[in-house]
């Protein structure tokens, strides 16, 4: 009986030893080890490259370590290698973490392998010298600052798969002249193509729903802008300072402000018809904006919206239109007539200050408020009937306009203050008299 004991022990012991050499060769879960210049994690079902320690050059990632597939380029892993000249990723690796090649400067050419889904934060951030990216068809998103200043970079091969670009993902590329992006595109993010200052074209795909903040602001070459129905939000300063000079938005877009401000070569714009408030600074320093029919439903402009449109020529508001906001035609030196409808209730602070052409305006019946030098500086009006209905006139609301010699109010005697209105002369008030 002793016997056949001891022998029962003896077989678990080997079978303990075999068990420790070969089933636990891999470690503990998320053992580091190292081996052909790369040090790496095995974890049950995957392999993550934690770092590489080889001699640079040509760098080939193998597809398996320890017999798990290598899925994970983790954070930092080839961060600051300059002295690696070329990068070879197995189909196998799904994501490429955080900064996983950022500087590395000796980087040339870049195909991201079939299987890869993810490139995360800044994962090719300041290549210096990456002239050029093919993207595989399994790649859904581009994380945020993926290829940042990558300053060498002139074409980015996109595939259809491709569903987001994220924030600042190719900010200040300044060489990138081309874009051809895939209609599975939805998301352009914040700031994702930022002083591209080389850009020219830009199309949006069919299946394009939102534009960030930013997303080519500064892209100062970008003379043609294309976008597709179906686009519901462009953010704001979406395209400031670019030299486009025509847009026309869909009716199914959102437009926040700023979207064309400084946009300097711009001369034609066509709104969306669903259009009821025109956007803060929306077109904003647009020096050469003419051409401009504002929707009908339009109820309110807001602050800046059309400052410093010095060829804009609108004559009429349309019906329904309630608030003009501060400063909203600031500056605008070509507008010569303006009709107000009876809808308009406020007129915002400098609304029409250094409109220095404006000679007539019709003031509606429904006008309760005129801001603060709401006119000052509109040297060639000469006359205005202030209706019935106006309860507040600001400050300087009508200083330094030159040619004025009467204003005609539709109020009992002393209604105002007319003191600091900016007048060399007395305003008559007549109730029952109109022009």
């Amino acid at each position: 009986m002793k016997c056949i004991f001891k022998k029962w022990v003896s077989v678990l012991l080997l079978i303990t030893v075999i068990s420790v050499i070969f089933g636990g060769c891999k470690g503990k879960e998320g053992t580091v080890f190292e081996s052909d210049g790369f040090q790496y994690k095995v974890y049950s079902d995957h392999t993550e490259i934690m770092s590489y320690i080889g001699n640079g050059g040509a760098v080939t990632v193998p597809e398996s370590l320890r017999d798990e597939p290598v899925t994970v380029v983790g954070a930092g892993a080839f961060k600051n290698r300059p002295d690696i000249k070329s990068i070879k990723l197995p189909s196998s690796v799904k994501i490429i973490g955080e900064e996983a090649f950022s500087r590395c400067s000796g980087l040339t050419v870049l195909e991201i392998p079939k299987g890869v889904e993810s490139l995360e934060v800044g994962a090719f951030s300041f290549c210096a010298g990456l002239k050029t990216v093919k993207f595989s068809p399994t790649l859904k998103t581009l994380g945020e600052n993926s290829f940042y200043q990558c300053l060498s970079l002139e074409r980015v091969e996109f595939s259809e798969g491709i569903a987001s670009i994220e924030k600042n993902a190719f900010y200040s590329c300044q060489v990138l002249s081309g874009l051809n992006l895939p209609s599975t595109l939805t998301q352009i993010g914040e700031g994702a193509f930022e002083k591209c200052v080389a850009l020219t074209e830009f199309s949006a795909g069919n299946g394009l729903k939102g534009i960030g903040d930013k997303a080519f602001s500064g892209c100062t070459r970008l003379k043609k802008i294309t976008l597709n129905d179906g686009l519901e939000t462009v953010g704001e300063y979406a395209f400031y300072g670019t030299a486009v000079t025509e847009i026309v938005f869909p009716d199914s877009v959102t437009l926040l402000k700023g979207a064309m401000t400084q946009c300097t070569e711009l001369t034609t714009a066509k709104l969306p018809s669903s259009l009821t408030v025109i956007p803060r600074y929306m077109f904003e320093g647009c020096k050469k904006l003419k051409a401009l029919e504002l929707p009908k439903g339009i109820t309110g402009i807001e602050e800046k919206a059309f400052s410093g449109c010095e060829s804009l020529e609108i004559k009429a508001m349309p019906e329904g239109l309630v608030t003009i906001g501060d400063y909203a035609f600031e500056q605008c030196v070509k507008i010569n007539e303006f009709n107000f409808t009876d809808s308009l209730y406020e007129i915002g602070n400098g609304a029409f200050s250094y409109c220095v052409s404006l000679s007539k305006i019709e003031l509606g019946e429904c006008l309760k408020s005129i801001g603060k030098q709401a006119f000052e500086n509109c040297w060639k009006l000469n006359y205005i009937t202030l209706p019935a209905s106006v309860d507040t006139v600001g400050e300087n609301a009508f200083d330094s306009c030159k040619y004025l010699h009467k204003i005609t109010v539709k109020k009992p005697a002393g209604s105002f203050d007319t003191s600091n209105w900016g007048l060399g002369f007395k305003v008559s008030f007549k109730p029952d008299e109109g022009k």
